[in-house]
């Protein structure tokens, strides 16, 4: 049976020449989507380094790109899922030989340093010539399902797909799915709670038969289950699901939060092990997005990180202002503003700024008096520029005291330094304080032990 030419498929290379043998049959485990739809990202060395770093053991990459290609060599233990471009498809469904051009182009130069697992291509490409045993699927959203609920009821709305399903269960293929709870609530709100779509309900939120759903990725998920088990007329299928997308977005749109985007990414990492119920095994997941890509549509589609890459590791940053730029930080809104759009806006989609510093140790009677007004107009410039989650504060040493000895008589030696706690207080904003044991022992020994 041949796949319709107009479907994306995705080929598993298992030839020695492409995938290393500790890699077959590797136990699931939550990989990540690297998009490239923005023009202001890191470059591909810097991020590939990062990822192996934080311990992620899967990357898909949407299309060929040889600088990220390049950066990729090397990192044999990241197993990468590899896409064809979209205007390349019709090439590629109509001559075998573009197909192995296109393999020749884009895998073999780096088949020996990089360990492809998957290739999302045309089914013209099941045929590679040169690579042995390649397993073909296909990546689907859930639009490829006339119906959905309950799961049990759900059915591919296409002959295609039906004759997809029965060729992927004939060869013991894998399919490849999209699940984004979030969109689901986002569109019925009124039937579906947050909860259910969170991973956080307790009890069933629907019964489907004997099936117990406590959630709406499962439910969702194995919707797609059931509409295999239909198209090839038994509940025994032979086909492995793989989670090629599913994130939650931090901002954009309706319930679209910063916590509720850690909570789902979270969650769905705990959850992905443990199967659903007409599924029970583990299955790999793709989270979405290593990036925000500042160049998709606007809107919750500028928003899939960066909790997706949270729910990895999180790398909060402090970012500070020279001591030099604290008068005209403090005399002029718009230099606060210049600053932030300088040193803060092309970096904020895609690295965790946390905190920025109006100074560093500023000294009583250096610049002390800047420190206060400062802090307030990057406050400001960042309300008007609509950075959240990003609080300003200022970092101070020990000779800010009067006192220190004992604890309890420690007191601020300058009024600047009382006015700048109390705002920080009133605004429940944190103080950075360093402290060096270090230098208190050097400068007094005899009455300081090691």
């Amino acid at each position: 049976m041949d796949l319709p030419k107009s479907i994306i498929v995705m080929v598993m290379v298992m030839s020695q020449q492409i995938l290393l043998p500790n890699l077959v049959g590797a136990v699931p485990a939550v990989g990540v989507n690297y998009g490239l739809v923005g023009d202001n990202l890191p470059p591909p060395k810097d991020v590939i380094s990062f990822i192996r770093s934080k311990g992620i053991s899967r990357v898909r990459l949407f299309e060929p790109i040889p600088e990220v290609l390049e950066a990729l060599k090397g990192y044999t233990d990241i197993a990468v899922s590899l896409g064809t471009r979209n205007e390349e498809l019709p090439n590629l469904a109509m001559s075998q030989q573009a197909a192995t051009d296109w393999i020749n182009r884009n895998i073999i130069p780096y088949s020996k340093q990089v360990s492809f697992i998957w290739i999302t291509a045309d089914a013209s490409l099941k045929a590679l010539g040169g690579f042995q045993d390649t397993v073909v699927t296909t990546v689907v959203p859930s639009t490829v399902l006339s119906t959905s609920y309950p799961p049990s009821e759900a059915v591919f709305n296409d002959e295609n797909m039906i004759n997809v399903a029965k060729y992927l269960n004939e060869k013991g293929f894998p399919l490849m799915i999209n699940v984004y709870p979030y969109f689901a609530i986002a569109s019925d709100p009124a039937h579906i709670t947050l909860d259910y779509a969170l991973f956080k309900s307790h009890t069933p939120v629907i019964m489907d038969g004997k099936l117990a759903y406590y959630n709406l990725f499962d439910s969702i998920f194995d919707a797609f289950v059931a509409s295999i088990e239909k198209a090839v007329g038994s509940k025994n299928i032979n086909v492995p699901i793989i989670v090629s997308e599913s994130g939650w977005p931090s901002a954009g749109g309706p319930l679209a939060t910063v916590e509720n985007a850690r909570t789902y990414n979270n969650n769905l990492k705990a959850h992905f092990h443990k199967g659903t119920p007409r599924y029970n095994k583990p299955f790999d997941v793709f989270l979405f997005a290593v990036f925000n890509e500042n160049q998709k549509a606007p809107g919750v589609e500028q928003n899939f990180v960066l909790e997706a890459l949270r729910g990895f590791t999180d790398i909060a940053v402090s970012v500070g202002t020279r001591n030099e730029d604290l008068a005209s930080l403090a005399n002029s809104q718009q230099a606060a503003t210049d600053w932030l759009n300088t040193n803060i806006v092309p970096y904020y989609n895609n690295v965790a700024i946390v905190w920025i510093t109006a100074g560093n140790e500023v000294i009583p009677g250096e610049n002390a008096q800047y420190v206060l007004p400062a802090i307030q107009n990057l406050q400001a410039g960042l309300q008007t520029l609509g950075l959240r989650n990003v609080v300003v504060t200022t970092v101070v040493a020990t000779s800010v005291l009067a006192t220190s000895y004992p604890p309890s008589q420690g007191a601020f030696g300058d009024q600047n330094m009382i006015d700048v706690v109390e705002h920080l207080n009133g605004n429940g904003l944190p103080l950075m304080i360093n402290l060096y044991p270090y230098f208190a022992l050097v400068s007094d020994p005899t009455h300081i032990s090691l």
